[in-house]
């Protein structure tokens, strides 16, 4: 019998925005960070090291043998140091105890240019509004101040004002992992907007991972105070919004207190929530979501978990099952009460599908969790009692950890075998649709495969909330990581002509899309070798033996041409901008190539050495635009 059934997908990731602004001048002003931290001038990027403590009381007693609790391995965070430039008052050094100099790429902007803006445009917009010359009614423009006032307050309470900077960088470690780091920094005495507070403020140990089997493919979980959010929203909507929108939101607020006591539940939660995604490779289930087509997943099974303070959610849940006349099971499982909820299937659902579809609820360890399985429930008490080993104890998870403090606000894990399972899925779904197609129309299938699953790689993130910001760290798994030893790039000799510490800097090592660049040249020629055109599927579009041989010499003049102009020496580029002395902003721009590959044609025809610009000796003083270039025609 052919059975169809859902199965949902977890897409889960850490989205972190970083705000772009360009033209991001500073005033010259004392670098305060630079002062503060005194060798911090060498901007070292090294992971915040503990001060040593000592003590010189005079110790009575022999302090009893403890065994300290192994600390995970440390990975010094980059390689290499820059120097900071003096005059500046940007949150670059902040940030840079924080991210990776030397890796792959290095990121840092200020947003104070971007920040004037929004406040210049918030002013500009009201006095349009106030304007009497523009063609509004009484009523629209009234209208048109509150809403302006509702945004504007909401930016403000927000705390996206508060962002003065932001960073991110990216290094290749040992082992084959690529280690991303993430940083929005504001200034530690501003931090009381609500993206600051609703989202954790104390990094924690992630509990997620005490409930974890050992058979997860994706865990996650985040802080995110719900009775704060449900504070500001009431608030904000009472003094931003008309008398008839805040009636209807008191009026709503009313109705749910009275059907579920909506807000005793939400001041009920703790303000962590998660889930987990199993798939149990030793149990295959098949289904078939289409006529003809049959697939083979392992048996997967999916949990929801939220922190709460005490019974009254579940309670709550259980009490309306009951109202609605859904019947609920009650077991044991190590002396926690499991209610699974009797799912009324249609007769035609086979037993062995069924089975596997069984809403469970229970609470333990201050946790509220509802499971699609019973077996999954019992399989997180057994972690969380600590009687079966869980998802840390596993080599995919110590290898992606390896020297990663896991303690923060937001968490995520993927495992490789989730995007394995996935990127078969939809091979095999699109297998059957490709038995009578041309080979290069299978080949693009198999492409887009690639394409929709590159970002399905083992890969361990997790944020945290500091007095100055929030980072993200998110170490993955990465085939062009080295296995023996860090990967060099041209980072150095870039950063000695760039200026660190400013309003912007850039550095980035273009050698992926490089070794992507070959490959597709590669598969270009492997396709354009192929003599059998009806193969490729290239004669129905009237393409023939003297077409093919003409794409043939315009794929050589085009490879060739790439090659001998230098562009495939690039090795790294970089970009910055800082106020000098005397108020100048100074932008510089570095494009580097290994000194041993300089034969490309950009490498010659535009200079080789420098010298004395000539032009200066031409123009005379009312000189407004001046501009030198060097072109060797010949």
């Amino acid at each position: 019998m052919k059975t169809c059934i859902p199965f949902q997908q977890l897409l889960g990731s850490t989205v972190i925005a970083i705000l772009l602004a360009t033209g991001c001048g500073q005033k010259s002003s004392p670098n305060k960070q630079a002062k503060k931290t005194g060798s911090e001038k060498q901007a070292k990027t090294s992971v915040g090291k503990k001060p040593e403590s000592g003590s010189d009381k005079p110790k009575s007693k022999a302090p009893k043998p403890v065994t300290p609790k192994p600390e995970p391995p440390k990975i010094p965070r980059g390689e290499l140091a820059f120097k900071l430039v003096e005059g500046q008052d940007s949150s670059f050094a902040d940030e840079a105890k924080h991210l990776d100099a030397g890796g792959t790429f290095y990121f840092h902007l200020s947003t104070e240019q971007f920040l004037k803006w929004a406040d210049q445009g918030f002013e500009a917009a009201g006095k349009i509004i106030e304007d009497k010359a523009v063609d509004m009614g009484e009523e629209e423009r009234a209208t048109a101040k509150l809403v302006l006032a509702g945004a504007k307050k909401a930016f403000l309470d927000s705390g996206v004002r508060e962002l003065d900077g932001v960073g991110a960088s990216s290094i290749k470690l040992e082992g084959g992992i690529k280690r991303q780091s993430f940083m929005a920094h504001h200034d530690p005495a501003k931090g009381e907007g609500l993206v600051w507070q609703l989202f954790g403020t104390k990094p924690h140990e992630p509990e997620i991972l005490k409930m974890s089997p050992a058979d997860t493919v994706t865990a996650m979980s985040f802080d995110a105070d719900l009775a704060k959010g449900i504070d500001w929203l009431k608030d904000f909507v009472t003094m931003n919004t008309t008398p008839e929108v805040a009636g209807q939101m008191a009026g709503f607020l009313t109705m749910a207190n009275q059907q579920i006591e909506l807000e005793k539940l939400i001041a009920s939660t703790g303000g962590q929530w998660g889930m987990v995604i199993t798939l149990d490779e030793k149990k295959v289930i098949e289904f078939e979501p289409e006529p003809g087509l049959m697939l083979k997943i392992p048996e997967p099974a999916m949990a929801l978990v939220a922190k709460v303070k005490d019974t009254a959610i579940k309670d709550k849940l259980l009490e309306q099952l009951t109202g609605m006349g859904i019947e609920v099971e009650d077991s044991d499982a190590g002396g926690v009460k499991l209610s699974s909820i009797i799912v009324p299937f249609p007769p035609d659902v086979p037993k062995e599908i069924s089975s596997i579809i069984n809403p469970t609820l229970f609470q333990s360890g201050g946790y509220l969790v509802l499971t699609s399985s019973a077996v999954l429930a019992k399989n997180m008490i057994a972690v969380q009692k600590g009687e079966s080993d869980g998802l840390r104890a596993t080599a995919e998870f110590k290898r992606l950890s390896k020297g990663m403090d896991l303690n923060g606000n937001q968490f995520s894990f993927m495992s490789e075998r989730y995007g394995k399972q996935y990127k078969a899925l939809m091979s095999r779904m699109f297998d059957s649709q490709q038995e009578e197609m041309p080979s290069v129309l299978k080949g693009l299938m198999d492409k887009y495969v690639e394409l929709v699953t590159m970002g399905m790689k083992a890969q361990l993130a997790v944020g945290k909330a500091l007095p100055n910001g929030f980072l993200t760290v998110v170490q993955s798994a990465d085939s062009g990581a080295a296995e023996a030893d860090v990967k060099k790039t041209s980072f150095a000799n870039v950063a000695k002509h760039l200026d660190a510490g400013g309003s912007f800097y850039l550095y980035w090592s273009p050698d992926e899309v490089m070794a992507w660049i070959d490959s597709a040249f590669a598969q270009a020629q492997t396709f354009l070798e192929k003599d059998d055109l009806g193969e490729l599927g290239l004669d129905a579009f009237g393409v023939g033996e003297q077409e093919m041989a003409m794409v043939n010499m315009a794929f050589g003049a085009l490879k060739n041409a790439f090659l001998e102009s230098g562009l495939r020496d690039i090795n790294g580029v970089g970009a910055s901008t800082v106020v000098i002395e005397g108020g100048l902003k100074r932008n510089v721009a570095m494009v580097h190539h290994d000194p041993a590959k300089g034969d490309g044609l950009i490498w010659q025809l535009l200079g080789t050495k420098p010298h004395e610009q000539d032009m200066l000796k031409l123009a005379p003083v009312e000189t407004a635009y001046a501009m030198h270039s060097e072109v060797d025609v010949v």
